[in-house]
């Protein structure tokens, strides 16, 4: 994930070594494990379950298999990454994002003249 790319589009100010905000998790979640083929995600949080502290020890990516999921994986990357360097804000993104790329049964927006 493109971490610059979030902050350039949620105009958040980014300072080099600096945590970054748990919302960059929940907006990972969305953009990526979400719009994963169906059960994915929750396979993941299965084999990658939160510690007492509330956090996982590993990545998701880290349960993926080389074979199949880590190229879906990437390839998902470079599209969403792609969709967000050509994006001017982040409401611009996402609509394209759930256009593109939605989230397994849900809703898609209707398309609307952007102003």
């Amino acid at each position: 994930m493109n971490f610059s790319e979030i902050f350039r589009l949620k105009k958040w100010e980014h300072l080099d070594g600096s945590k970054r905000p748990i919302e960059v998790g929940r907006i990972t979640v969305d953009v990526v494990y979400n719009r994963l083929p169906p059960g994915v995600l929750e396979e993941l949080q299965r084999r990658n379950p939160k510690n007492n502290k509330g956090q996982r020890d590993h990545k998701h990516h880290q349960f993926l298999t080389p074979k199949k999921g880590h190229p879906k994986l990437r390839d998902h990357l470079l599209i969403v990454v792609a969709m967000m360097k050509g994006a001017s804000t982040w409401d611009s993104f996402h609509r394209s994002l759930a256009r593109s790329r939605p989230i397994t049964n849900e809703q898609i927006p209707l398309p609307y003249e952007e102003g």
